[in-house]
């Protein structure tokens, strides 16, 4: 578990293609300032995942959010067993949204 289940804020929402698989993903920052990403993945290793410091974990594909904002999501202890391919999809989709963010930043 790399990003502190509690508060979390959205910092951006994003969805494209990427080596044939459907990416969509949330950009989330902890009650600690660490940032990463939720993703959801459709393609031959379809899944929800949560992405921090360069590991891949299983998450729960929905998030639940606390009467005082706080959002949570389950996410697997144990790193993704996930083929090269998705990985790379994953990889590069959140290459290219944190670049077009800090070249062009949006906010929701």
């Amino acid at each position: 578990m790399t990003l502190a289940v509690g508060k979390w804020e959205t910092l951006e929402r994003r969805h494209g293609t990427f080596g044939g698989y459907d990416v969509r993903g949330d950009w989330v920052s902890d009650t600690q300032l660490k940032r990463g990403w939720l993703i959801h993945l459709d393609g031959l290793d379809s899944g929800s995942f949560a992405v921090c410091n360069g590991e891949i974990r299983r998450a729960g594909g929905e998030c639940f959010a606390g009467p005082s904002g706080e959002m949570s999501v389950a996410i697997s202890p144990e790193i993704a067993d996930l083929g090269a391919s998705a990985k790379k999809a994953i990889f590069d989709a959140i290459t290219r949204w944190e670049t077009e963010e800090r070249e062009w930043p949006l906010h929701l």
